[in-house]
């Protein structure tokens, strides 16, 4: 029978090959063939996929997943319940399969097409029930959390006499507002033709979560740093890791990598070359803290 072959992040990896065999195997150019990490069980005649950069995708009776990385087997998933073994392709980053009546589904419809035809009747609801309102509940505190932010280090700097009522309403209308800019964006998402709104999440997060780190590291590690400087130290990390995840071929384990050195680097230079008014520093780097 035939072992399950796939390339990834140019290494050939086969596994299997006999009802008894649960050997794995690596080769790398130059390098020649290595053992790897043996399957939780024996395959063979599978089809493998390489998912992402750095994974392995096997459908047999479920999803079995290999990480190039950390040489590990994970079973991640169940394939519905009408799918046969062995149907399923790949497209860039997306998983499809494909039942017995010709329908295809993405990777991430895995979960509920499990839900809803594996589930006993009721427990489906509750999980749907909990989703919803762990959502509700992360949505909420994330935008009261901004209206806050928006009132108190903004609102409140330039109006420092405005009163806390008016403070109160203002917060709510950002709140509303908020809201009904996410309805009007989930809307949009589920008009277009989108591949993943989770990738897309994580785009755009990176461009953002490595320049926020970066700007943590220039307030406490540096004396020199500014607000300006920060400013465009945020701007260079956003540049650089979105020139970084569109022009290069690197995995996306180093955006924020790249976003955190380019944001500290250009943050620092910025601060000599900006000028800026002497400020008190104490208790606010790491070089100014009160002894205890």
């Amino acid at each position: 029978m035939a072992p399950l072959v796939a390339a990834q992040d140019g290494a050939l990896i086969m596994a299997g090959g006999a009802p008894e065999r649960t050997d794995a195997w690596r080769s790398d150019p130059g390098r020649g063939w290595r053992r790897i990490a043996d399957l939780p069980r024996p395959l063979a005649g599978a089809p493998a996929v390489a998912y992402g950069p750095a994974h392995v995708l096997v459908l047999a009776g479920g999803i079995l997943a290999y990480h190039t990385i950390t040489d590990t087997w994970t079973e991640i998933g169940a394939l519905p319940s009408d799918a046969p073994a062995g149907s399923g392709c790949l497209d860039g980053k997306s998983l499809f399969l494909l039942d017995a009546s010709g329908r295809a589904y993405r990777g991430e419809a895995v979960f509920p097409l499990f839900m809803a035809q594996r589930l006993p009747r009721g427990a489906c609801g509750l999980v749907v029930a909990g989703l919803f309102s762990a959502s509700m509940s992360t949505l909420s505190g994330g935008m009261n959390s901004i209206a806050t932010a928006l009132v108190t280090d903004f609102y409140r700097r330039f109006r420092p006499e405005a009163p806390d009522s008016r403070c109160l309403r203002l917060a709510v209308m950002i709140t509303a507002a908020l809201g009904i800019a996410s309805t009007a964006a989930a809307a949009l998402l589920a008009a277009i033709d989108l591949r993943s709104a989770w990738d897309a999440f994580l785009q755009i997060l990176g461009l953002f979560g490595g320049s926020i780190a970066g700007l943590f590291a220039l307030g406490i590690f540096t004396r020199r740093a500014h607000g300006g400087g920060a400013l465009v130290g945020a701007v260079a990390g956003a540049a650089a890791t979105f020139a970084v995840q569109s022009l290069t071929p690197v995995s996306f384990f180093l955006y924020a990598g790249t976003g955190i050195v380019a944001c500290f680097a250009a943050g620092y230079l910025a601060s000599f070359i900006l000028p800026s008014r002497p400020r008190d520093l104490v208790g606010l780097t790491l070089y100014t803290m009160m002894p205890e």
